[in-house]
C-alpha cells in the first residue's frame, strides 16, 4: 500500500501543471511575469497572449491573476471559454521594472515594451510549440498594434485579436485615418456597438480594419447588448468590456483563431 501511494506521489510530480507562473527574460535585469493556462483537456491548439487595458499591472504571483481590479476584466475573467475550446491562454502582466507603474499608452509604444513583448512571443513559441496570438483589449490593443508594427521572425504573432482598442490618440485629428500597420496575418476586431468609453468608440472600428490593409483574413466581429451600465465607461463593467456578453464574445473569438475566417 504504502509504494502505491509513494508511486502516486512521484506521479503528480511527474505530470505537467495544467498552469504555472513563468518570469520571462527580457531586457537586461528584467523579466516579464506570464501565466500559463493550459487547454482545460488536451493539448493547445494554439497559445493566446492576453494583454489587459489601463496600466496592464497585474501583480502577478504563484496564486494566479487576481480576482480584483484588472483581474475581472473580461480577457482575464472568463478565459475559460477559450481554454474549454482548446486553446492555451497566457496571462502577461507589466515587466519588473513597471510593477507598480505599469504600462500607461506611452509606455506601450516604447521600444522598452516592443522588446518585452517580443521576448514573450519567442518563449511561449519555443516553450510550447504552438502558433502563438495576441490579444490585446482597450489599451491592450495598442500593445497589439505596436507588435504587429514591430516584431519580426520569431517574435512575430501568428495572429492578433483587438477588443475594443484604444485608438482615439493615435493620430492628429479625430477624422483622420490610423497609420497604416503592415501586418499580413489574420486580424479579429472585436468592437461594441454602444461602446461609450471616449478612447475606443465604435465608429473607430472600420477605421482600425483599413489600418491593416495587408492583414489575410481580417474579420470585424460586433456586437449590440446589454444596455450599458451604468459606472465607468470604459471599466469592466459596461459595453467596452462586454459585459454580459462575456461567453459568447469569447467563443467567438476562439472559433476565429481555430478557423480564421
Amino acid at each position: 500500500m504504502r509504494s502505491l501511494i509513494l508511486l502516486a506521489a512521484l506521479l503528480a510530480l511527474a505530470a505537467p501543471a495544467r498552469a504555472e507562473l513563468v518570469q520571462v527574460p527580457s531586457r537586461t535585469g528584467v523579466t516579464v511575469p506570464v501565466w500559463i493556462d493550459k487547454p482545460t483537456k488536451g493539448g493547445a491548439a494554439a497559445w493566446v497572449l492576453l494583454y489587459v487595458g489601463g496600466t496592464g499591472d497585474l501583480q502577478l504571483d504563484g496564486g494566479g491573476p487576481p480576482s480584483s481590479g484588472l483581474g475581472t476584466i473580461y480577457i482575464i475573467g472568463s478565459r475559460q471559454h477559450l481554454r474549454e475550446a482548446g486553446l492555451g491562454v497566457v496571462v502577461v502582466d507589466a515587466p519588473s521594472d513597471r510593477r507598480n507603474e505599469g504600462m500607461k499608452p506611452m509606455y506601450r509604444r516604447s521600444p522598452e515594451h516592443l522588446q518585452d513583448v517580443g521576448a514573450v512571443v519567442a518563449e511561449i513559441r519555443r516553450r510550447l510549440g504552438r502558433p502563438v496570438w495576441l490579444f490585446g483589449h482597450s489599451n491592450g490593443g495598442i500593445t497589439a498594434a505596436v507588435a504587429a508594427r514591430g516584431l519580426k521572425a520569431d517574435q512575430r504573432p501568428d495572429g492578433l485579436i483587438l477588443s475594443s482598442a484604444t485608438t482615439i490618440r493615435s493620430r492628429g485629428k479625430p477624422d483622420s485615418p490610423l497609420p497604416a500597420i503592415p501586418y499580413g496575418g489574420p486580424v479579429l476586431i472585436v468592437a461594441h456597438q454602444q461602446d461609450a468609453c471616449s478612447y475606443s468608440p465604435f465608429s473607430d472600428s472600420q477605421a482600425l480594419m483599413a489600418a491593416f490593409p495587408q492583414a489575410q483574413p481580417k474579420t470585424l466581429l460586433s456586437f449590440n447588448g446589454p444596455a450599458p451600465t451604468s459606472g465607468d465607461p470604459c471599466g469592466g463593467k459596461s459595453t467596452h468590456s462586454f459585459y454580459g456578453e462575456e461567453a459568447a464574445v469569447m467563443q467567438a473569438i476562439a472559433r476565429f483563431v481555430l478557423k480564421p475566417h
